[in-house]
């Protein structure tokens, strides 16, 4: 009954946390980006007609498909109106519900990692670490973007709906209780499964959810030993497992190409080549992590630039992150496999919007770091239980040697 009231206790202060951050949004008018586009000038988000919905379900209006993002706003429109604070408004509840689902996951993981108990157990210095990971990932500034740009509902949308879905996963498959390949419960696998579509029908960067639940069946799960576990029996059975998530992806990423071609957003490789691609991931990657520990400089918009120097500065500190990363990733392997997971996971959350393929005309974007910080904040959960652990031991040990 206490671990209960710590929860609701900490999920009323992220909830109001956001709405403290967030809320002076709820006054701001529909920003002249695409919300013009979107909201202003277009009449087929006004209510749920017939002819809406159907425009609804197929139209890839502005280089996106997100049918079930376009049916939220016509919700909204049916019961609060199409006013710019009402969508503020809805955007600001999505990014406290995500808050609050995160902070759950962070819960689960956390009792696998420090096996404070199967099923996310954890004492109240852990409640405590998973709501700092998750006010972390609520309120930093990089998170602006998505939560007061109208437009950027499907970044929130979509997140509440992939959280649910590793919500489900992990109930399906009994986190905490590694050693076991198979599916404890069918109805939360396919739950999972459900909810990953929606996701990818609220916004496509769900495509590459099934990397990232192969790399926690890894670790915490520990339901696949390695990289020579997954070429067992057991490991293969895992594998199967993820062909509906794959699938799901795979047809989000066709949809999402179609949809980027059809609004003459995509970059070709005449228009920016396989060097400038490979160039602008290492510095995005290098941009988000810098952004996400040290925010500063934002900006709404980070303008692709005509040509880029390799070899620029900023640049060449792209190239020795990545490579520090990869040094990083390979040592902690073994002494540590949960930093790795945790970069690898980074990796696969961020790779889709590192301009591999380029769509738009922003180099980088901080609402693109919505999903990607979530590692990030999971580190920093574990992170303040293991000093106050190690402040704790030795507090233990000097009074022993008192003694």
């Amino acid at each position: 009954m206490g671990e209960r009231r710590w929860l609701l206790g900490v999920c009323a202060a992220l909830v109001a946390l956001v709405m403290v951050a967030f809320w002076p949004a709820v006054s701001a008018f529909y920003v002249s980006w695409d919300d013009r586009q979107n909201f202003v000038t277009n009449p087929m988000w006004w209510g749920l007609s017939g002819e809406n919905v159907r425009w609804m379900l197929t139209t890839f209006h502005m280089g996106h498909w997100h049918p079930l993002t376009w049916l939220s706003f016509g919700l909204q429109y049916e019961l609060i109106g199409g006013d710019p604070g009402a969508s503020h408004a809805v955007n600001i509840g999505l990014h406290a519900l995500n808050s609050v689902l995160f902070f759950l996951v962070v819960r689960r993981v956390l009792g696998m990692v420090t096996e404070e108990g199967a099923g996310g157990g954890l004492s109240r210095l852990g409640v405590v670490a998973a709501g700092l990971g998750a006010a972390y990932f609520a309120v930093h500034p990089l998170r602006v973007e998505s939560v007061a740009w109208a437009t950027e509902r499907r970044d929130l949308l979509s997140t509440a709906l992939l959280l649910g879905s590793l919500l489900a996963y992990l109930r399906a498959v009994g986190e905490g209780e590694g050693g076991s390949s198979g599916v404890r419960d069918r109805r939360w696998y396919w739950a999972a499964v459900v909810l990953l579509a929606l996701s990818c029908a609220s916004k496509a960067w769900g495509m590459s959810f099934f990397v990232v639940l192969m790399l926690l069946d890894v670790y915490p799960l520990r339901r696949v030993e390695g990289v020579r576990g997954w070429f067992t029996r057991a490991g293969l059975r895992v594998a199967v497992e993820k062909l509906p998530f794959a699938a799901i992806g795979v047809a989000t990423a066709v949809v999402a190409s179609k949809a980027q071609s059809a609004g003459m957003a995509t970059k070709t490789l005449a228009e920016w080549g396989l060097v400038e691609r490979a160039v602008q991931a290492c510095y995005g990657l290098m941009f988000y992590l810098r952004q996400s520990v040290a925010p500063s400089g934002h900006s709404p918009l980070y303008e692709l630039p005509v040509s880029v120097d390799p070899l620029e500065g900023r640049y060449v500190a792209g190239y020795v992150v990545v490579l520090a990363l990869v040094v990083v990733g390979l040592m902690m392997w073994r002494r540590a496999r949960g930093v790795t997971v945790g970069l690898l996971i980074y990796l696969v959350l961020v790779s889709p919007v590192l301009g591999v393929l380029q769509s738009g005309y922003q180099f980088v974007a901080d609402r693109y770091s919505y999903l990607a910080t979530m590692p990030l904040a999971v580190g920093l959960a574990w992170a303040a239980v293991w000093v106050v652990r190690r402040a704790e031991a030795r507090r233990g040990a000097e009074g022993g040697c008192l003694r």
